[in-house]
């Protein structure tokens, strides 16, 4: 437990063209810096939105065309 520590959080801060995650705590005796890495989806996710696109895809494909004319 620290007293009078400052506790700044970042969250998606962009500095210097990249985004920085984490937290940064300022306390009497000592300073910690603590970042956090972005998840990474699993290649089963990224197999799961190219098979729904397809799925999206085929469907609007195999719908039929409905002609309108105006009259």
């Amino acid at each position: 437990m620290q007293t009078n520590a400052i506790h700044l959080s970042l969250m998606d801060y962009l500095f210097d063209g990249k985004l920085l995650n984490g937290d940064v705590i300022l306390g009497h005796s000592e300073a910690s810096i603590k970042g956090y890495s972005p998840a990474v989806p699993e290649p089963a996710t990224w197999a799961m939105l190219i098979g729904g696109f397809a799925l999206v895809g085929s469907c609007m494909r195999r719908s039929q065309k409905v002609a309108v004319s105006f009259a």
